[in-house]
């Protein structure tokens, strides 16, 4: 048994190395994921910052984009004004977006609530301070 064990788990192991997308991502069969998994690769040079650690050097893709700061862009975010609310997202992997494009993330998704809503005589400013690690 241990060697039958032994010899399914080599296939398996082989089989990961031909293909750089994980098995179990609801995304594999997509279209657009190779190309990001490539993009996110790439984003993975960090640089020192105090209080953080580190954040991402800056990055410009079609998935994934990066400003100079280390923050992760979020789509649909109007420039701030005088009468701006800034909503700030902190948290891990799944607040920067690990496996997500830009225009998935959380912060992406409350901004397009957000814009739905319509607020009048409101601008909503939302910046993801989330890093993977």
């Amino acid at each position: 048994l241990e060697v039958a064990y032994r010899a399914q788990a080599g296939v398996r192991a082989a089989a990961r190395r031909q293909t750089s997308i994980p098995p179990s991502s609801p995304y594999a069969d997509s279209s657009w994921y190779p190309d990001y998994l490539r993009e996110y690769e790439a984003t993975f040079l960090m640089r020192w910052k105090p209080f953080v650690y580190f954040r991402r050097a800056p990055f410009a893709g079609r998935f994934i984009n990066v400003d100079e700061e280390g923050i992760r862009s979020t789509p649909h975010v109007q420039p701030d004004a005088s009468d701006t609310v800034r909503i700030m997202f902190f948290g891990g992997s799944t607040m920067w977006g690990s496996n997500l494009r830009d225009s998935a993330t959380i912060p992406a998704v409350v901004a397009k609530r957000l814009a739905a809503i319509g607020r009048p005589n409101v601008t909503f400013s939302l910046l993801n301070l989330g890093e993977s690690g």
